[in-house]
């Protein structure tokens, strides 16, 4: 794809072309290149190396001509897909539709003459972009076919198609053949991002009454039935497996795409184009069979019935610290655990560590030491990379910090420790990501403006990375010095918080249970350690839960009981009471409620407010995420349990 020092080259040239327009806002179409996939910028780029262009000024100045025609068209597309515009709202549309266009046509014929033969492909791409508006009127379920929809997606994308005419024309040596097999490849590259674009816009689709292929597919299976319930109906299709089939098709097409350019030049923008949308939608793809396991998964255990039981005496603590291992070890799958469902799939490599590291003081227990040294020799395969799970090929510290606070092996151990501290900041701080191209890889097609996000030092990963460095920091005595510094900076200058976790309580306890260690050797520093536990004090419900902004959430109790056990100085009625609230509220299998307490911010994302994540979704970012086996809560109840029950005794 086209390096960075072009593209911010085409931007300059965008943000001038807009002042010279007179009547386009710069800072609204920057930040319009920011909200699509970057390429629409380049355009052109992608079919340059199938022509022999010699001006590639002319390449630059079609791109910025391009990008102003898409936005007009995205905003004419909304005048006709939108039921219910106000007056004032057209007005200022057609006004804006106006001037984009009118200053994109100005930049073509700076290229093209009048009587350049652009201008007849142009007329003709003018018509299928008016006949695909007919169309879309017409196409319906019932007299749907495919050679229609194939035309529809098209003609819909009829202007980019421009770009394979302007490097037609530009061309000192006029192919025809690979001219017509650009124009195949690209429409069936149209059909596979129309089918895909239906997919993920089904909600919208039929509130604005247009055509999509996946509800015509869900239609012909009996699904889409009832207006008024949209959403049940989406979730209900999305449980069936004809997502996944009409994701095929669109591989299929893709597939297609990449065919037509057989013999022609290889490593172009275009293909690199086809490739990563083939791959995109194949990871998409495997996070839908994903969620058809997950939510086979959630069905069986809905057909269990849970209840909470009620206590009554002394012995049903210990009762309810065996039933919860008891679950833990009915889901272990074989040599390791698997939970929480994300864009990058399931994880079993971060999830099978923090279960572990979870279940460790338990290792007393026969079953439970076997079951900890097969997850030992399965995180082995990790030793090279330790991420969320083997397909997510980019490792994190987090992963890295359980993995060490799991395993035992000293070799393994020293060989991780010096990975983690890649991740340390200048700051002293620990970052979750290292790799910013690996990212910007992965996320090709979101056009995040950075990834600052993911990559600054993170409280909650700092927290757990103190516990991690603890164990060796006569190694390492300056990154140690700088971790500590970082950690009593955030104590002190704010109120903790968390990257990754939508309550700080989770960061509260792995700072606060390490820094007690600290204090005990260097009382200046005591007041650290209470300061934190008196801010985990003020976090608890009356009741004796703790909460984030969606509720009461079992897993931040586990973690609120942990943390004010830690100096036992807490109210022990305020930790009674915690320990009641989790004991009440296991359910009859043994395993508590899940919690939904991870959340995945933007990239580009500084300071998370839980505001934004709502949605718990399976794919994408600014969402939290489905903890569907229920393990990480249920680990981290039965683990504060026994602290709790060690503390009675």
């Amino acid at each position: 794809m086209l390096n960075e020092h072009k593209i911010n080259y085409l931007l300059s040239l965008l943000k001038r072309e807009t002042i010279e327009s007179g009547n386009l806002n710069v800072d609204y179409i920057l930040n319009q290149f920011r909200k699509n996939p970057a390429f629409y910028l380049y355009y052109p780029f992608l079919f340059k190396d199938y022509f022999e262009i010699e001006t590639e000024s002319d390449l630059d100045n079609i791109s910025v001509a391009g990008f102003l025609f898409y936005l007009s068209l995205l905003h004419t597309d909304y005048l006709t897909d939108t039921k219910k515009v106000t007056v004032e709202t057209k007005t200022d549309k057609l006004f804006l539709i106006q001037n984009l266009t009118e200053q994109s046509i100005k930049i073509l014929t700076s290229v093209f003459q009048k009587e350049s033969e652009l201008w007849k492909l142009w007329a003709k791409r003018q018509r299928e972009q008016h006949t695909c508006k007919e169309m879309e009127q017409k196409l319906i379920s019932e007299t749907f076919t495919k050679e229609q929809y194939e035309n529809l997606a098209d003609y819909k994308s009829s202007f980019g198609k421009v770009a394979i005419d302007c490097c037609y024309v530009l061309s000192k040596n006029k192919n025809e053949l690979t001219y017509d097999r650009l124009i195949t490849s690209h429409k069936y590259f149209s059909v596979a991002f129309q089918i895909l674009d239906d997919l993920s816009d089904i909600r919208t689709d039929i509130k604005n009454g247009q055509f999509n292929y996946a509800v015509h597919i869900g239609k012909k299976n009996n699904y889409f039935t009832e207006k008024d319930k949209i959403t049940q109906q989406t979730e209900a299709f999305y449980k069936t497996p004809l997502p996944i089939k009409i994701m095929e098709e669109a591989l299929d097409y893709l597939k297609k795409a990449e065919a037509c350019l057989e013999g022609l030049p290889e490593n172009t923008n275009w293909k690199h184009v086809i490739l990563q949308k083939k791959n995109d939608s194949i990871e998409k793809l495997e996070s839908i069979a994903i969620f058809f396991k997950v939510n086979q998964e959630l069905s069986n255990q809905s057909q269990i019935k849970l209840f909470k039981k009620r206590r009554h005496d002394e012995t049903d603590l210990e009762n309810a610290i065996q039933n919860g291992l008891n679950y833990i070890l009915q889901k272990f799958s074989h040599d390791h655990w698997e939970d929480y469902v994300t864009q990058g799939g399931i994880s079993n490599c971060w999830a099978t560590s923090f279960i572990g590291y979870h279940l460790r003081p338990f290792e007393s227990d026969k079953r439970i030491a076997e079951v900890l040294g097969k997850s030992e020799k399965y995180l082995h395969q990790f030793e090279e990379s330790f991420s969320y799970n083997e397909k997510w090929q980019m490792e994190d510290a987090d992963s890295l910090n359980f993995a060490l606070l799991f395993v035992k092996n000293q070799k393994t151990k020293s060989k991780l420790i010096r990975r983690l501290l890649k991740f340390q900041k200048n700051d002293g701080g620990f970052a979750t990501y290292n790799n910013t191209e690996l990212l910007k890889h992965f996320f090709s097609f979101e056009n995040f403006p950075h990834f600052d996000g993911w990559c600054q030092s993170h409280p909650c990963v700092s927290a757990v990375s103190l516990h991690t460095l603890f164990e060796h920091k006569d190694e390492y005595p300056q990154e140690w010095d700088n971790l500590t510094r970082y950690t009593l900076t955030q104590i002190t200058s704010s109120e903790t918080k968390a990257y990754w976790w939508t309550n700080p309580v989770y960061t509260l306890y792995y700072y606060s249970e390490i820094l007690d260690y600290i204090c005990r050797k260097n009382e200046s520093i005591s007041e650290f350690s209470t300061i934190l536990i008196n801010q985990a004090n003020k976090m608890q419900n009356t009741d004796g839960s703790f909460s984030d902004s969606f509720g009461k959430n079992l897993f931040y109790t586990g973690y609120g009981l942990k943390t004010m056990l830690i100096r036992n100085t807490s109210d022990s009625n305020q930790v009674e009471k915690c320990a009641q609230y989790i004991l009440r509220n296991q359910f009859s299998d043994g395993s508590w409620a899940n919690s939904a307490a991870m959340r995945i911010p933007n990239p580009d994302n500084i300071n998370p407010e839980n505001e934004s994540f709502t949605k718990i979704k399976t794919f994408g970012t600014e969402c939290r995420q489905l903890e569907f086996n229920r393990l990480f809560t249920t680990s981290v109840c039965v683990n504060a349990l026994l602290t709790y029950q060690k503390l009675k005794k």
